[in-house]
C-alpha cells in the first residue's frame, strides 16, 4: 500500500468511525430523553428521531468496516494476525448485527408502547412490574444503545493502545527454516546442527 493511499484510508476511517460513534451516542441521548419525557407526543417524537438516525447509521457502519479491513490487509497488522484487530473487528460486526436484527424493531415497538398509558400497559401485561419494566421495548432499546456505545468506545481504545500481541495465526512462521545440509551463498554446503564446526 502506497503512503498516499494509506493516509487517505486512515483519514476516511477516522471520519466515518467518529461519525458512527456520534450517531450511536446521539441515539442514546434521544432514548434517555424520550423515556424521561412526560408528554407522550414529545416521547414519540424522540423515538422517531432515533429511528431516523438509522439512515446514517448503516452507511457509516459499512464504511467503517470496509476502510478498517482495507487498512488491516494493507499494513503489517493484518486482519487476524493481532488480537486487538480481531477483537475490534468482532466488536464492530457485533454492533452492526445487533442493530440490524433488533434496533429497528425495538424503536418501532417503543413508539407503539409510548402511545399507551402506563396503567393500561400494566393491565395488559398483568405481571410483575419489575419484569414488565425489564422486558419493555424502551428499556431494551436503551440497553442496546448503551451496549453499542460501550462496544465502539472499546474498539476505539483498542485502536490507540493495540494490546495483547499476536494471535496464533500471526505467530505462524512466514519463512520455512533452511534444510540441513543446504548450500550457502558461496556454494559451500552448510554443516548440519550435529556436525562439528572445528576444522582439523
Amino acid at each position: 500500500m502506497s503512503p498516499s493511499t494509506y493516509r487517505f484510508l486512515v483519514a476516511v476511517h477516522l471520519i466515518v468511525s467518529v461519525a458512527w460513534l456520534g450517531i450511536v451516542a446521539a441515539k442514546l441521548v434521544l432514548g434517555i430523553a424520550a423515556v424521561s419525557s412526560v408528554a407522550t407526543v414529545v416521547a414519540m417524537a424522540r423515538f422517531t428521531a432515533m429511528d431516523v438516525l438509522n439512515i446514517a447509521f448503516r452507511p457509516l457502519a459499512v464504511a467503517t468496516v470496509v476502510t478498517g479491513v482495507a487498512l488491516s490487509l494493507g499494513t503489517k497488522w493484518g486482519l487476524l494476525r493481532h488480537y486487538w484487530v480481531a477483537t475490534k473487528l468482532a466488536l464492530t460486526v457485533g454492533v452492526i448485527g445487533t442493530a440490524v436484527l433488533l434496533a429497528d424493531r425495538l424503536a418501532q415497538a417503543a413508539q407503539a408502547a409510548t402511545g399507551t398509558t402506563r396503567g393500561s400497559a400494566g393491565a395488559v401485561a398483568g405481571g410483575d412490574p419489575i419484569l414488565d419494566l425489564a422486558t419493555a421495548p424502551t428499556t431494551l432499546l436503551l440497553g442496546l444503545s448503551v451496549a453499542h456505545l460501550a462496544m465502539l468506545v472499546l474498539a476505539t481504545v483498542l485502536s490507540v493502545y493495540k494490546p495483547w500481541g499476536k494471535t496464533r495465526l500471526g505467530r505462524w512462521p512466514t519463512e520455512l527454516p533452511a534444510p540441513r545440509g543446504s548450500l550457502d551463498v558461496g556454494g559451500a554446503e552448510r554443516p548440519s546442527r550435529g556436525a562439528s564446526s572445528l576444522v582439523p
